[in-house]
């Protein structure tokens, strides 16, 4: 269970800002995991959702680790703590307004900000390096390109290694600090390793007359031994004057060609740093005291590579960045209460321990100096130990849970606790259909509406906010709202929001709104749909609702309907399922940051697109569509099978699934009324061991368009994205293959699966 739970209903009366996942400010979101601060809400800002361990990079590289081990899943990380996630770039910060700023989302207020955005490697003192060099910063980056550079030389020739079969690869690297040699030997080591050659040519360039220049003199002799034991060639006290295309120019007028080049240099902060108003080194580093603050603004703090601490300056080193993470952690949540700050004196000396390509390390710390493979794994097990702190995570009151008799009721009604949000907290197919059947019995219920007398179509949906970050959510909200419309073969032009956000202070309520709005507003506008007024309110959580009216196909047309599958026609569907498990999953601690960033961003997305291409069928083609929501797909075409009195049939193997989905149902997730849909379409808790079962009646938010449509035209909407998930049959007929799973529904109206 999230943290979150325990403290969700606390009114927020502050608001922690904190820019960049680096190794000091995810030890604060473990600390507010363990133990939440009621009060304060805290956001989390970083472009990467899984931040790495820059310590196990060069292991990853080399092939000893999974991307896995080496990276925080920032996402599932403050999930777990009750932190807001916003997965985006900062461009600027204004601390006198207290304001973060993004290029494509607006401003963020904060109260106090603290800032671990870590450093790049300097491209633009050289000419051509930004052009022609592959920096080890940002790592996302470097890992992209590595992955690009291993699928070149597989394609070009595995045998040589090399994009020409007569001569070896050339590698170079600038930067004999300790970050390039252990980057140039992993880079190595893996190649050899992957290709099974040795035709690997490495030029290793450095300005100082030692390479790993900041250790101890035994530590250098021992790199150097082991970059000459390998063949690295050393071109050290050089000077790189220019990059050119395939060339390095050195100081000495000499050219030394490459075809990959890495560059490890000394590091420099971000762009935005210099135009941010706060007190700067003289490298444009943020400066802070030795409470790890702002000389110039008491409100913000930073630490690691982007801060420089005045009064004792050190290298660049992520050691220094994980000793801060405990005093920063102590003094941000000081500094929201007011408290006295503590001081933080860096160490001078510190164990050094460097990757050598194999399994194999150097050691250092003052005189002290030590080699082999048994320092690797010394290494090896500092490391996983730092790492297990951010993905071992506890359930959060487990204990609590067990044994209660109302959790072991609610769970037998299929209500999961924590209750999932977007469609998954909504009401169930069964008893929605109940009641409306005891208000209008006999009536055939749709999504949308025609107005009487006119061609406009009127629809309402409301969701409580499916992430933390609410102009993200706002977005989801929106496009899953506008689906109605779409659904019925309409244009949708004007909506009209209800927004719900957390009892909180009034200056924090109104950028929960903002945030909320705009993110809808950045889908409406994009839809050419008019936000034309709303209703606000506070509650215990967010929500965002949209009543959107739209104009029919044409004047007089009746719109597409749910009635009218015919038996031979095919089910198709417009986008994957497994948003409601991925979002169960992220509650749980079962989903992976990239999985749900992938979902999120198609599902942000509105229908729009799928309708225009099933509006460009042939005259006749089209016989039924229904958005796919928070019934699941079985709900949604048991819908279509009872409207059009057919059968249909389901094949669940071959359903369109988000990344991750399957994982997260096999882990035995299930949202809040997942198991109600299936019920509802008359599977059982046995039929759901089966993780496809889940899939189909997985409740989603912004959930893509199903249409039954003639096998002619099925081929063109495949060519397009759709996905064939099914066929609509005559009553009683008897499926290909027999059921092999069920049948849902009454004997004039079913859903086959197998």
């Amino acid at each position: 269970m999230s943290a979150m739970s325990s403290h969700a209903a606390a009114p927020w009366v502050k608001h922690l800002v904190l820019i960049g996942g680096g190794h000091a400010q995810v030890q604060l979101l473990r600390r507010l995991g363990m133990r939440p601060e009621p009060g304060i809400k805290v956001t989390l800002i970083c472009s990467d959702t899984h931040t790495p361990y820059s310590g196990m990079l060069p292991g990853y590289i080399a092939g000893h680790y999974l991307f896995d081990e080496i990276h925080i899943d920032l996402a599932k990380l403050c999930a777990w703590a009750g932190v807001t996630y916003i997965n985006a770039r900062v461009t600027g910060l204004d601390p006198d307004q207290r304001l973060v700023m993004f290029d494509d989302r607006p401003a963020l207020a904060f109260d106090i900000a603290s800032i671990n955005t870590g450093s790049t490697p300097d491209l633009d003192s050289v000419p051509g390096a930004r052009a022609h060099a592959l920096p080890v910063k940002p790592i996302a980056q470097l890992l992209g390109r590595w992955q690009s550079l291993l699928e070149r030389l597989e394609v070009a020739n595995p045998e040589a290694a090399g994009t020409d079969a007569k001569r070896p690869l050339r590698l170079a690297c600038v930067g004999a600090g300790v970050g390039g040699c252990e980057l140039l030997l992993s880079v190595q080591y893996y190649l050899k390793q992957r290709f099974g050659r040795s035709a690997i040519e490495c030029h290793l360039v450095g300005r100082a007359p030692h390479v790993v220049p900041h250790n101890p003199p035994a530590t250098q002799r021992a790199m150097r031994a082991q970059l000459e034991k390998k063949g690295v060639a050393l071109h050290l006290g050089q000077e790189v004057t220019a990059v050119e295309a395939g060339a390095l120019v050195l100081g000495d007028d000499r050219r030394l060609d490459f075809d990959e080049l890495l560059w490890v240099t000394g590091a420099v902060p971000a762009p935005w740093f210099f135009d941010c108003g706060l007190a700067l080194d003289a490298r444009g580093f943020l400066a802070i005291d030795d409470s790890l603050r702002s000389l110039s603004h008491p409100h913000i703090f930073a630490a690691g590579d982007c801060a420089a601490q005045v009064n004792h300056p050190r290298e660049k080193a992520g050691v220094f960045a994980v000793r801060q993470g405990p005093i920063l952690a102590e003094n941000l949540l000081r500094a929201v209460k007011k408290q006295p700050l503590k001081r933080h004196r860096p160490q001078r000396r510190f164990l050094s321990l460097i990757a050598t390509g194999e399994k194999y390390a150097l050691a250092s710390r003052g005189p002290f100096h030590a080699q082999g493979a048994w320092v690797w794994r010394w290494k090896d097990r500092i490391d996983r130990k730092f790492m297990q702190r951010f993905s071992d995570l506890p359930a959060m009151a487990e204990a609590q849970r067990q044994g209660s008799w109302a959790q072991t009721a609610l769970e037998q009604e299929g209500l999961a606790d924590p209750l999932c949000q977007g469609c998954g907290g909504k009401v169930a197919r069964s008893p929605l259909q109940s009641a409306l059947n005891r208000l209008t019995p006999g009536r055939a219920v749709e999504d949308a509406a025609r107005l009487p007398g006119s061609n406009y179509w009127q629809s309402v949906d409301w969701l409580t906010v499916p992430l933390s970050d609410l102009y993200l959510s706002g977005q989801l909200i929106a496009a899953h709202c506008l689906s109605d419309i779409y659904a019925e073969g309409g244009r949708p032009e004007a909506a009209l929001a209800i927004v719900n956000v957390r009892r909180q202070g009034e200056r924090l309520a109104v950028q929960d709104i903002s945030d909320l709005l705009a993110g809808a507003l950045a889908v409406l506008e994009r839809d050419e749909v008019v936000l034309i007024g709303g209703h606000s309110s506070q509650g215990d959580t967010a929500a965002l609702g949209l009543s959107v009216t739209g104009k029919g196909p044409q004047a007089g047309a009746v719109g597409w309907r749910k009635a009218g599958a015919k038996p031979g026609d095919i089910l198709m569907l417009s986008r994957p399922l497994g948003m409601g498990l991925l979002l169960a999953g992220l509650m749980r601690g079962q989903t992976k940051g990239r999985w749900l960033e992938a979902a999120t961003n198609m599902a942000r997305e509105t229908n729009r697109e799928a309708a225009r291409m099933l509006s460009r069928l042939p005259e006749g083609a089209l016989h039924a569509v229904s958005d796919v929501t928070g019934f699941g797909l079985m709900g949604h075409a048991s819908e279509l099978a009872e409207a059009g009195q057919v059968a249909i049939q389901l094949h669940l193997t071959d359903l369109p699934a988000y990344p991750g989905a399957i994982e997260v149902a096999k882990a035995g997730v299930r949202p809040s009324i997942l198991a109600s849909n299936a019920r509802s379409a008359g599977a059982s808790d046995q039929d759901l061991q089966d993780p496809w079962l889940c899939l189909a009646c997985d409740p989603q938010t912004s959930g893509g368009l199903l249409a039954a449509v003639t096998p002619e035209s099925a081929g063109s909407l495949a060519e397009q994205g759709f996905a064939v998930v099914g066929r609509v049959l005559d009553i009683g007929a008897e499926a290909s293959e027999g059921p092999q799973g069920g049948a849902i529904g009454a004997a004039t109206a079913q859903v086959i699966w197998k």
